[in-house]
């Protein structure tokens, strides 16, 4: 999923971002790397992100740390993984920045600049498993098809 978003404040050490699941999200989360970390690409080093569920939907947040996020247009992209079953309408999803991000969603954690939420897609059903299938290395280059990672590639 890549997520385009504008801020309007710096963002500093403490303070960050909360992405949050609305309705016909239910049953979504955020992939964790083999360690357990989360990750995504377009925010600063540093930046901890964590993940909880309320009411069955996914809320991240994304802490700063000492490097700031310049106010400014980013695009992150995070790996979800969708639910087991298909929903009953779009998801609805709200950011928002808050001081003290740790500790939202209490009124310590206060907003700095205005959420604002968005329409989702609706997962349709759920997509089975796929897999590569393995041929012969002359019928890869007769397809065009290049394995190696980061190659473009054409599948047949």
């Amino acid at each position: 999923v890549t997520l385009s978003f504008r801020t309007v404040t710096d963002l500093t050490e403490n303070q960050g971002l909360v992405l949050v699941g609305g309705p016909g999200t239910e049953g979504m989360q955020l992939q964790s790397d083999d360690s357990g970390r989360y990750s995504g690409t377009g925010l600063p080093t540093g930046v901890l992100i964590s993940t909880t569920t309320v009411d069955g939907r996914p809320q991240v947040s994304f802490q700063i740390g000492v490097i700031s996020l310049a106010a400014g247009l980013h695009n992150v992209e995070l790996s979800f993984t969708n639910p087991d079953t298909k929903a009953s309408q779009v998801g609805m999803w709200t950011i928002g920045s808050y001081d003290r991000v740790a500790e939202y969603p209490s009124s310590s954690a206060s907003p700095i600049d205005r959420a604002v939420s968005f329409d989702g897609f609706m997962v349709k059903d759920t997509m089975p498993n796929a897999h590569i299938v393995d041929i012969p290395m002359q019928s890869r280059g007769d397809l065009g098809r290049n394995d190696r990672p980061g190659a473009t590639n054409t599948l047949a």
